[in-house]
């Protein structure tokens, strides 16, 4: 891999083999897509989906609890206690 000629060599294969096989395996993935009942359909629309350019919107969720004035003295207050008790 070393070789620049060799590296070029092998992503040509790739390049010539990607080309000859890519619309073969695209009309497969259709096929599991569109077969009703199909184990692996809801992975293959996925799949079709991506490449039309309709990606999956993946957000994370994260969870704020709103603590009034009352609320965070309070605790401020039961931290303080257990600190002084020796509770942790």
């Amino acid at each position: 891999m070393q070789n620049p000629d060799v590296r070029a060599a092998l992503q040509a294969e790739m390049f010539r083999r990607a080309e000859a096989g890519g619309p073969k395996a695209l009309r497969y993935i259709q096929e599991m897509a569109f077969t009703k009942g199909h184990r692996d359909q809801y992975k293959a629309l996925k799949t079709v989906l991506n490449s039309a350019g309709m990606r999956e919107i993946n957000e994370p969720r994260q969870e704020v609890t709103v603590k009034n004035d009352a609320e965070q003295l309070l605790e401020l207050k039961q931290i303080a206690s257990a600190i002084g008790s020796g509770r942790t």
